[in-house]
């Protein structure tokens, strides 16, 4: 029963991370829209690439600090012995598959994807 209570909490911790990732994203692409539509120039996608991958580093970091927090604290309502553990287990869990996939390039050419959309989408407006 503990292993499939702890299994929920690491699905729960795994959709809550992605659910913040989502809500600050999106608040970062507001915000960066903003700021280009008042700059008169455009921004190279390279340059953009990079300021893309910054804040994606940062959101995935504050998303999956966050979601380990509330992972832990439903580990103490549920009275796991070791809850701190427990959620430092799941967070570098985390950590080191998103580590794995960045390393692997596959964000990046899913990112180089996007910018190009946006590129395409911007000419025929």
């Amino acid at each position: 029963m503990r292993f499939l209570l702890l299994s929920a909490v690491a699905v729960l911790k795994t959709l809550l991370c992605k659910g913040i990732s989502l809500v600050l994203l999106t608040g970062w692409f507001v915000r960066e829209n903003r700021a280009h539509s008042a700059a008169s120039g455009t921004v190279p996608a390279r340059v953009m690439l990079r300021n893309m991958q910054r804040a994606l580093v940062w959101i995935y970091g504050i998303a999956a600090l966050l979601s380990s927090v509330v992972s832990c604290l439903l580990l103490r309502r549920l009275r796991f012995r070791h809850s701190f553990s427990l959620s430092a287990a799941l967070f570098a869990g985390g950590a080191a598959a998103t580590f794995w996939r960045w390393r692997r390039r596959e964000a990046s050419r899913k990112l180089m994807r996007l910018l190009h959309r946006a590129e395409q989408d911007r000419r025929t407006a």
